[in-house]
């Protein structure tokens, strides 16, 4: 599942955060040591934390510091939680705290989050980004730390009974040593890339010219979002026209 959330480059104003996300009731354990800033709002760190472990979104989730819950509001529950998308990390911890994250209440994944110091931003970098790691993210649905560790018992016994049905299961390229830290971060990068293209709404657009149009898509060398491309077809030999004269 594609995450909904945009990743931009940070503030540079905006002490950076190295935190170090800990998957709990797994041995030996996976972790993620991540760099963040300091003023990323809580939903953001939510799509962070799920790329950099390699989930897949697929479940609900909070953060909770102390008695406070944060998580997205659900209409249809009397949780009195606080709304994440309107709090910032820098705003619930420091240096030295620590914030408990849940994904998946029905596996149960706990991770804590370890702020363990700010640093200085480092220019020309790209924030959000991982630079240590270990150990594979379990499979969705694989019934919390207690169901993967048995996971893991299973495949590594051929002999076993349901070692055929959990291994079709799983795939047997599954490698649970294995990280990928290019990988993690390259898809922060393309998140970066992603929110660093202009955002019009649907009355901006209409009130371009289809010259205008053609001149966003010059600028930003045809790394537009899917409105405008929806809204140069709809302009149809308008476009072709300005286009013809453009060239």
């Amino acid at each position: 599942m594609e995450h909904n959330h945009e990743t931009s480059m940070i503030n540079t104003a905006a002490n950076i955060y190295q935190i170090k996300i800990t998957l709990i009731g797994i041995h030996p354990p996976v972790w993620r040591r991540i760099e963040v800033s300091g003023d990323t709002k809580l939903d953001a760190l939510h799509a962070i934390v799920q790329n950099v472990m390699g989930w897949e979104d697929e479940h609900l989730h909070a953060f909770q510091v102390g008695r406070v819950v944060y998580a997205i509001p659900d209409s249809m529950s009397k949780d009195n939680n606080t709304d994440e998308r309107h709090v910032r990390l820098d705003q619930i911890a420091h240096q030295g705290d620590s914030i408990r994250y849940e994904y998946d209440f029905g596996d149960s994944w706990v991770h804590r989050l370890e702020i363990e110091k700010a640093i200085t931003p480092e220019p020309g970098t790209h924030y959000p980004r991982c630079t240590e790691g270990e150990r594979a993210c379990p499979p969705e649905d694989s019934g919390g730390p207690w169901g993967y560790t048995d996971l893991l018992t299973v495949i590594e016994n051929p002999e076993h009974e349901d070692h055929a049905d959990r291994l079709a299961w799983l795939g047997e390229n599954f490698d649970p040593e294995h990280f990928d830290l290019e990988a993690v971060n390259a898809r922060f990068y393309a998140q970066c890339v992603v929110a660093e293209i202009p955002l019009y709404d649907a009355g901006t657009l209409a009130a371009f010219t289809p010259a205008q149009l053609v001149e966003v898509l010059v600028e930003n060398e045809d790394r537009v979002r899917r409105n405008i491309i929806d809204e140069c077809t709809r302009r149809g030999d308008a476009m072709l026209e300005v286009l013809a004269a453009w060239s």
